[in-house]
């Protein structure tokens, strides 16, 4: 009886976990989900930017990597994600001190 109780608990574990785990699809916007940006190759979902393939996101890294502090600001500041590390120029230091 106690072994049937125990199985019963982690087969339901099991399901619970696998159900959770599901991957959501970031490249359709369901039009309710809080802080989310779609554009032809990127999506933000709560702060976070992703690309739809990698070579969009290779295409975004080459353009941002060559450009001034300033650009790479207003990006960041556009799409309304949060960066590992904030960008910091003239303009917005206040915000960050």
């Amino acid at each position: 009886m106690r072994s049937k109780n125990y199985l019963k608990i982690c087969i339901l574990g099991l399901l619970v976990s696998a159900y959770s785990c599901k991957r959501d699809n970031f490249t359709k916007s369901s039009g309710g989900g809080s802080n989310q940006t779609n554009s032809a190759n990127q999506t933000v979902v709560n702060g976070r930017l992703y690309f739809t393939d990698k070579e969009s996101f290779q295409t975004l890294f080459d353009e941002l990597k060559e450009a001034e502090d300033d650009k790479v600001a207003s990006f960041v500041d556009e799409k309304g994600i949060t960066s590992l590390r904030p960008v910091v120029t003239e303009e917005n230091e206040k915000n960050y001190l």
